[in-house]
């Protein structure tokens, strides 16, 4: 049978032709034959099988592209209509001479996951301990009212016993302690001659009165160390020695021999002297600071001078025959 496109020569059996797939048709007027029948029939058989095999082929492409089985972006190949393509094994690939052998590449292995470390237990919580039931608020007692403070009274102290010693004419007497580290002797004499007392103590001697005639005045003395007393005198003679006093003011009047009582030293200033008497008239200050002589002079004086006192305490002596005053101004 002819082709009526390309005129080439096909089997009367054909439906398409061989060299241009151009569809034969038979002569009309002449029936096919039975045998072509058959075959025409068994051509749609061939037909359906071929889509099946197409339709897979494209499910397995998909499969393995999802899968990543073949290089990224490779396009199945389909086998042509009526033929099935059959794997070829791929020829194993000469190395070439001076190559390298590359070395395979290692996929990452996976990295074990850290192991989980144990959960600390939970400690006990503490059972909760009873709150205390507070206890009753005492009452406010009332606050005392307080007593007058009693003023301070004078601590007492024992005085000492004064020394008391008499005698006639010229006398050494005993050794005796002082009632008090500054005491006061008190000297009385109703002669007509010389009288003369001396005092011994810790190998020193001094001199305390020399006068004559009558006598009746006072002189200080000092230490803790005992004294003998030496006296000469023509008459009936009396010493009574006593511990010295306190006062409160520097101010000291008197006649005669006197010696005064402790006093706190007051500020350095101008002191008013008086003296009526026709002898001498001397005035000496004693501090715990030293002692100063203030005044020395013959006769009546009516003087102003300064006075400058050391640490005290204080007392004044004074050596006179008649009435005198220190006063400050």
């Amino acid at each position: 049978m002819k082709c009526p496109n390309c005129q080439a020569e096909n089997p009367n059996t054909a439906t398409f032709c061989n060299k241009c797939g151009a569809r034969l048709e038979a002569p009309q007027g002449k029936p096919l034959p039975p045998a072509e029948k058959k075959k025409r029939g068994r051509g749609k058989t061939l037909i359906v099988v071929v889509g099946a095999a197409i339709v897979l082929c494209i499910v397995v492409a998909v499969i393995a592209s999802l899968g990543g089985g073949g290089g990224k972006g490779a396009t199945p190949t389909v086998a042509p209509m009526g033929e099935i393509e059959q794997p070829t094994e791929a020829a194993p690939t000469e190395a070439r001479p001076g190559a390298t052998e590359s070395a395979p590449t290692k996929l990452p292995t996976d990295t074990p996951p850290p192991a989980p470390t144990d959960t600390p237990r939970p400690t006990d919580t503490p059972a909760a301990t009873d709150t205390p039931v507070p206890t009753d608020t005492p009452a406010a007692t009332d606050t005392p009212v307080p007593t007058d403070t009693p003023a301070r009274t004078a601590t007492p102290t024992s005085v000492p016993k004064p020394v008391v010693l008499k005698g006639t004419g010229q006398t050494a007497t005993q050794e005796f302690s002082l009632p008090s580290s500054m005491s006061i002797a008190h000297f009385a004499h109703n002669g007509e001659s010389n009288f003369i007392v001396e005092v011994y103590q810790a190998g020193n001697k001094e001199l305390l009165i020399n006068t004559i005639g009558a006598y009746n005045g006072e002189r200080p003395l000092s230490g803790s160390d005992p004294v003998m007393l030496s006296i000469d005198a023509d008459g009936a003679w009396t010493v009574e020695v006593r511990a010295v006093g306190h006062t409160d003011s520097a101010v000291f009047a008197g006649k005669g021999d006197d010696v005064s009582d402790l006093f706190e030293p007051p500020n350095d200033g101008p002191w008013q002297v008086k003296h009526d008497g026709q002898s001498n008239f001397v005035v000496y200050l004693h501090c715990a600071g030293g002692s100063s002589l203030v005044q020395n002079e013959i006769g009546s004086v009516n003087a102003s001078l300064v006075v400058q006192f050391d640490d005290g305490p204080c007392l004044w002596e004074v050596q006179a025959d008649g009435s005198w005053s220190l006063n400050l101004r």
